[in-house]
């Protein structure tokens, strides 16, 4: 079968949406494929019936019959957009780890998608210094990394822009159908990012309906292929959080920009401290992240730490944590012998003070850096 022929197999069977059989589902079925030696998915449904239970009209439909699958592909080769799946040599590593994305949209160098991926999130209307904040961190990060981030206005043009900026490549994963990008006013942003070698992605091709799920899976794809996520500034019910939220589930290392609690901006990021997320109370947490700090002689600045920086409960509470290299939150409770409120402003002060650092699970130690 041509590729041509089997691109279309693979889109019908994506389109065909059939009940209970979801995206990991669609990868295993498609790395069966790929290592079967069938050339026609449709051949190798008849023969794996037992296994995958499609019914004749199902096999039908996945074969070319739906005509609007010849329409996609004709406005993907109208709009320069490219199609990957599973099945082909190019296909992103990074997607196959993760058993995401089995078939997708792109334009620009999908090549990139495998390098270092750093997330930077954030607010649609953020403040000036949010502004500032992205800038500065991206200047950093676009040195040994690239920048991902859903293309949205607010903090995503700007880390988009600023990656730009200082000839960085940046990756925009969008929640629309890839021929039509949203927000509409970044469509030249988008173009830019392409012409610079960066890469435009989508989940979604052409025909395809935007609603809410459309861009939770899109948050959810930008912390599933980053190394870690930044989050700048957002409310309440920000998608930043829920980009951050799904960060945390899949370990992925969470660094958030504080700020003041009587700004809106400020929720997400606070709330996302509480919850475990890194201060960024220095660029030079970032650089450690980065591997960038090597001239820094790590034994210094940690021994650098002395008595007169601290007030008696955080000298109590450094001691108890050091003496125990790691330490879980439950465990400082009970050696300190102070109540739980009292413990939580102290590590959070000492975390702000840079004396400590939180690890994933509440875990705490002298910071590292």
């Amino acid at each position: 079968m041509s590729e041509n022929g089997l691109i279309k197999e693979i889109i019908g069977l994506k389109r065909l949406r059939k009940k209970g059989f979801g995206e990991k589902s669609l990868f295993d079925l498609l790395m069966d494929f790929r290592e079967s030696g069938y050339e026609s998915l449709s051949y190798f449904l008849t023969g794996k019936r037992e296994k995958y239970r499609f019914s004749d009209d199902e096999i039908e439909y996945i074969s070319s019959k739906d005509t609007d699958i010849d329409r996609i592909l004709s406005v993907c080769s109208d709009l320069g957009i490219k199609i990957s799946t599973l099945c082909d040599r190019n296909y992103p590593s990074v997607f196959a780890g993760l058993r995401i994305l089995p078939v997708f949209f792109y334009r620009g160098d999908l090549s990139v998608a495998d390098n270092r991926n750093i997330a930077v999130v954030g607010t649609r209307s953020p403040t000036n210094y949010g502004i500032e904040m992205t800038e500065r961190f991206v200047e950093i990060i676009a040195k040994s990394a690239n920048i991902v981030s859903g293309g949205a206005t607010g903090i995503d043009t700007v880390a988009h822009s600023s990656a730009l900026k200082n000839h960085g490549k940046t990756i925009a994963f969008l929640g629309t159908p890839i021929d039509k990008p949203y927000p509409a006013v970044n469509i030249p942003l988008f173009e830019k990012i392409v012409d610079s070698g960066g890469l435009i992605i989508s989940a979604y091709g052409p025909l395809e309906e935007t609603n809410e799920y459309t861009f939770v899976r899109r948050n959810q794809y930008i912390a599933e292929i980053s190394q870690a996520v930044l989050v700048i500034e957002g409310s309440e019910k920000s998608g930043a959080g829920l980009t951050a939220e799904y960060a945390f589930r899949k370990s992925v290392p969470v660094f958030a920009l504080p700020g003041p609690v009587n700004s809106e901006k400020s929720y997400c990021p606070n709330y996302l401290i509480s919850r475990g997320a890194k201060i960024i109370y220095s660029e030079k947490v970032i650089l450690d992240f980065l591997g960038l700090n090597e001239g820094i002689d790590r034994n210094e600045k940690t021994e650098g730490i002395t008595e007169k920086n601290m007030t008696d409960d955080e000298l109590l509470i450094f001691n108890i944590i050091a003496q125990s290299k790691e330490l879980h939150i439950d465990d400082i409770f009970v050696k300190s012998h102070k109540n739980p409120g009292e413990i939580n402003e102290l590590l959070l002060k000492m975390e702000i003070k840079g004396i400590i650092e939180q690890l994933p699970g509440k875990i705490y130690r002298k910071r590292s850096y």
